[in-house]
């Protein structure tokens, strides 16, 4: 598999409507989600699902229970950060391409590590094979403490 390149895939930086857009094309994120009280399909309104009745005010975010849900930034940006370092990029260049802080950088890769851990550890298929190399990098983080 290559790798694609900055501007084969630039256009899902650009916004975060264009991220989502791309994020449901490949199936990343949830399809409509069912009204808890209604039981049907919510349809799409701008950021959100909402229900179709008319006296019914429950919406969710297009990102609901996805790993864009609870971040403080915008789902393109976490993107970018992302590509930059499935791209080997250090975390400091990363850091100055993308005007984001140490901490951003560092709290958006721990949570892209808890996610590959959490779905490699609930996966049934096995990693590797025959003729294919399986590389762990793991990364210590830590600060000093005074005497």
């Amino acid at each position: 598999m290559n790798f694609p390149s900055y501007h084969t895939l630039s256009n899902i930086f650009s916004s975060a409507e264009a991220c989502i857009e791309y994020l449901n094309e490949k199936n990343i994120l949830h399809k409509p989600v069912n009204c808890p009280t209604h039981k049907e399909n919510m349809s799409k309104s701008g950021k959100f699902w909402r229900c179709t009745k008319r006296d019914c005010s429950k919406k969710y975010s297009l990102l609901y229970e996805s790993f864009f849900n609870e971040s403080n930034i915008e789902p393109h940006k976490i993107m970018l950060i992302l590509y930059f370092k499935l791209a080997e990029c250090p975390s400091t260049t990363i850091q100055k391409i993308t005007g984001h802080s140490s901490k951003t950088i560092s709290s958006v890769l721990k949570k892209y590590r808890e996610l590959l851990a959490y779905n490699i550890s609930h996966s049934t298929e096995m990693i590797g094979g025959e003729g294919i190399e399986v590389e762990i990098d793991e990364t210590l983080i830590s600060r000093r403490t005074n005497p």
